[in-house]
């Protein structure tokens, strides 16, 4: 893990857009905005990347409340909505 980042050290707009990664020409537009830019993670971060969960696709009537009580029995979880 001595090479770890919480930041891709390399990333392709075009292959990250591609199903398969095999694409050669942007498909849509907003690829081709990504191609143009350049991002330069924030060099301050207070928080520890390491440390975060991201969860996804809960059904519609999940609520904040039904997380903290899924994740009551873990360590200290800040829920961000």
């Amino acid at each position: 893990l001595q090479n770890w980042s919480p930041y891709a050290k390399d990333y392709n707009p075009l292959k990250a857009g591609s199903i398969d990664g095999t694409d050669t020409e942007p498909h849509d537009k907003a690829i081709s905005r990504a191609m143009l830019m350049h991002y330069e993670p924030p060099h301050n971060l207070e928080s520890k990347s390491e440390r975060t969960l991201f969860v996804a696709r809960f059904g519609s009537n999940v609520t904040k409340y039904d997380l903290k009580e899924v994740t009551s029995t873990l360590s200290y979880i800040a829920i961000m909505i």
